[in-house]
């Protein structure tokens, strides 16, 4: 199984078609860094890598909260602000409700986010 597969697996209990839930997951891994590597099994990636498949995995279904605890813990300085903005930025485009921590420079400082917005018509 690649990223690819890893990413697509939650939805497949979804109404989706293939090409659908494929779409998706490329998109996902796009956004978090790994489009060249589409084609790698998890096991072939870093620890850093493994757990920005496991961000767009668990992005993949839309989810109206999403719950992070140091979920940047693997990830160097440049990837850490990229999933960051990107939570950041799913807050504000489809009105996820974000809360995340995460800790930098060997624990000296914490960063604690939450994003609230109004709940979407149709989501809880």
């Amino acid at each position: 199984m690649n990223i690819v597969d890893n990413v697509k697996l939650p939805l497949m209990i979804r109404n989706m078609s293939g090409s659908e839930r494929r779409k998706t997951a490329v998109s996902l891994l796009t956004s978090v860094g790994l489009g060249d590597k589409l084609s790698r099994k998890p096991t072939e990636l870093s620890g850093g890598e493994q757990q920005r498949v496991a961000v767009a995995r668990a992005l993949a279904g839309n989810p109206s909260i999403i719950l992070g605890d140091e979920i940047t813990g693997n990830l160097d300085s440049r990837n850490t602000f990229q999933i960051v903005n990107l939570l950041r930025d799913l807050n504000q485009r489809f009105g996820n409700h974000v809360h995340h921590r995460y800790t930098q420079l060997g624990g000296c400082e914490c960063h604690r986010q939450n994003y609230q917005l109004q709940r979407r018509s149709g989501r809880a």
